[in-house]
């Protein structure tokens, strides 16, 4: 992990949230695994923070519901892990894009120095 993070850095994990299944559907990324990730980026000097935008509503409240449905809320309790809870986006552009010149994202990405990502490798209805 020492390679990938510095000491003192922010760093999101960027888990896969959709929306409120608990870790037993296998819909979402599994608590315990975001922790254990957590607990390297922790080792190496950094402070993670989880977070993902899921599907629906993106405010504060329903947030909370997909952390708490999910167990990422009991997880972040029991070890000391950020939730992020920065419901903002903003726009990042890049003008040289050949396809894509400007994105929206979470406004979290501005604030952090590096992102792991965490999300669940799965397949789903609108996969071809």
């Amino acid at each position: 992990m020492d390679h990938f993070v510095k000491p003192g850095e922010k760093v999101l994990l960027k888990c896969n949230l959709l929306m409120k299944k608990s870790p037993e559907e296998a819909t979402t990324t599994h608590p315990e695994v975001a922790a254990a990730v957590a607990r390297l980026v922790r080792e190496a000097g950094a402070v993670p923070i989880l977070a993902d935008s899921p599907s629906g509503l993106f405010n504060v409240h329903a947030l909370r519901a997909v952390y708490r449905g999910c167990g990422m809320e009991e997880i972040a309790r029991r070890d000391h892990i950020e939730l992020n809870e920065n419901v903002g986006e903003a726009e990042v552009s890049h003008p040289e894009g050949k396809i894509i010149r400007s994105l929206t994202v979470m406004e979290i990405l501005q604030e952090v120095d590096a992102v792991i990502d965490i999300a669940k490798l799965k397949t789903h209805g609108m996969t071809i």
